[in-house]
């Protein structure tokens, strides 16, 4: 099993089953890092401003004014242009091309598409694991 230790992730999202089965799914796959689940992006932005994390997720449609996951994303890039950003949508891919083209620590993934996969290879390469459970 990989080493996470030391490993800071955010995870916001604002519907509370998915927010359950996917928080669920990362603290078994990274049972050693530091994990942080937000309610929404207004509470993620907070958790921004008084720490730094290597990884964030973050749902893109959040009822919040303010706090959906591209604000969560503008925000962090006035702090911090290094952590990896995961936009999880199910939107299109077209609809997030500008940030997508922009920025290399930026990744959209389809709520319809293989999230598992996508965050698996994006972790491997992004923050040179060797190793990562596969998420089912």
């Amino acid at each position: 099993m990989e080493d996470f230790r030391g490993l800071n992730i955010l995870y916001c999202e604002d519907d509370f089953e998915i927010r359950e089965t996917i928080s669920s799914i990362i603290l078994h796959s990274f049972q050693d890092a530091n994990i942080t689940i937000c309610p929404n992006g207004i509470e993620g932005v907070k958790k921004i401003q008084q720490q730094t994390f290597d990884l964030i997720i973050s749902d893109f449609d959040m009822k919040t004014e303010n706090g959906d996951g591209i604000s969560l994303y503008k925000k962090l890039r006035r702090i911090n242009t290094e952590t990896l950003f995961v936009l999880f949508s199910g939107h299109s891919e077209g609809l997030f091309k500008e940030y997508i083209e922009a920025d290399d620590n930026f990744l959209f993934l389809s709520k319809s598409g293989s999230f598992s996969n996508a965050i698996e290879n994006h972790i491997k390469t992004n923050l040179k694991c060797s190793e990562v459970i596969t998420i089912v």
